[in-house]
């Protein structure tokens, strides 16, 4: 069997692979930035434009519309959930929400975390205490204190959440750099005090690898969960005025599942806020009123594939990363196939292979020491593990630190 291992065919299987986004299988909703797919679904919170001048010095609020929340629709189908929040300015992508300068010349950073909180146990007195912030009132807690109705604590268990950090924009030599894209679900079990910041645990936590602009406004993909050893969607997509995301539930369910708590089940009534936070106005922050959803009853039939890893070709990623010394190499193959597995740098020249032969089905590893295929220990840098069949290429990073 004949591979092409040409470093200038390997550098166009990158380019190819990076823009077009690994899926899983075809979802029940694509994260494209098109609400047409929303236009049945009712909005289940309503929040008030954020008016200058309204909120004193000890709510963390901006202003700005780019953060100001206006509406939340939510679904549940199947075993993921999808979230669409709706902002009063547009566009409001990119976002411009971090000012600087270089070399006396005005640069902006688009930056932000988009949050969705979900009170797993639709009790309001559990949970994260979201009338405070980091020593802020927040604008739902202000308007608590201020009697008006519906503004509750959210008493949230768990964040799902979306967050990007990119580069100045021109003339900044970071300029069209994208340094993160990362989707993950916080537990936030415990309460914030009013000047109490909290830590973070991660029910899971996935950074989108080989982050660009393009992926910035929209992406849908797969992590590989180790726990569950299998693969989990997540995606998001940017509109106009809105963002909508979508996450697989499993391993949020499985996370409080091993604490002894059944989440997340069929028919169960979730609590849903918004929250949103940029570096406009020190990191000013929109918390939105409460809203419900339940979980869809029933399992409903997957629309191509299977989304468990038996049928599915998996490049899960090695670990440790970074790595010293060695690192281990873990893939999944659901049928019989032909496998060259190789370590490539980043012009695409080949360091080693690893694996040239055919395989049974199932899972397999193997570890790799940091050695070219001569025996000699290659340099400390960013170095491509790819995994490819006859009918199949897959492509992760690792990071070698010497």
């Amino acid at each position: 069997m004949y591979i092409n291992t040409n470093p200038i065919w390997i550098v166009g299987l990158l380019i190819i692979l990076f823009l077009n986004n690994p899926t899983l299988a075809q979802q029940d909703m694509k994260m494209d930035g098109d609400e047409s797919d929303w236009i049945n679904d009712p909005v289940l919170i309503h929040d008030p434009d954020n008016i200058e001048g309204f909120y004193p010095a000890s709510v963390g609020a901006a202003v700005t519309d780019i953060v100001d929340i206006k509406q939340i629709k939510a679904k549940s189908i199947g075993d993921k959930v999808y979230f669409f929040i709706r902002f009063y300015g547009s566009p409001v992508w990119p976002n411009y929400a971090q000012k600087s300068e270089f070399n006396g010349v005005p640069v902006y950073r688009h930056r932000g975390y988009y949050h969705v909180i979900v009170d797993l146990d639709n009790d309001a007195s559990t949970g994260w205490d979201t009338h405070w912030y980091i020593g802020h009132w927040t604008p739902v807690g202000y308007r608590h204190s201020l009697g008006e109705e519906n503004t509750e604590n959210i008493g949230g268990e768990v964040f799902f959440a979306w967050q990007t950090n990119m580069g100045f924009t021109v003339p900044h030599p970071d300029s069209g750099k994208v340094k993160e894209i990362r989707y993950s679900a916080e537990d936030k079990t415990y309460k914030c005090g009013e000047t109490e910041e909290c830590g973070r645990l991660y029910c899971f936590k996935f950074d989108i690898p080989n982050p660009d602009s393009i992926k910035q406004i929209s992406w849908e993909g797969t992590y590989y969960d180790s726990v569950l050893n299998k693969s989990l969607w997540v995606g998001h997509g940017w509109g106009k005025d809105f963002l909508e995301m979508g996450f697989q539930i499993d391993a949020v369910k499985n996370y409080w599942k091993e604490l002894g708590r059944e989440y997340l089940q069929p028919g169960d009534t979730l609590g849903l806020a918004g929250f949103v936070e940029t570096p406009i106005d020190d990191w000013g922050v929109d918390f939105t009123p409460r809203g419900e959803l339940v979980i869809e009853t029933g399992t409903p039939a997957l629309t191509r594939n299977s989304t468990e890893t038996e049928n599915t070709f998996v490049l899960a990623y090695n670990y440790p990363n970074p790595f010293n010394l060695q690192t281990t190499i873990r893939y999944v193959l659901p049928w019989r196939a032909f496998v060259l597995l190789e370590i490539v740098n980043t012009s695409g020249q080949k360091v080693c292979t690893l694996v040239q032969q055919e395989l049974p089905s199932g899972t397999h590893q193997i570890k790799w020491d940091g050695k070219d295929d001569f025996g000699n220990s290659v340099a400390s840098g960013v170095y491509l593990i790819i995994l490819r069949t006859a009918t199949t290429s897959l492509i992760n990073r690792m990071l070698l630190l010497r």
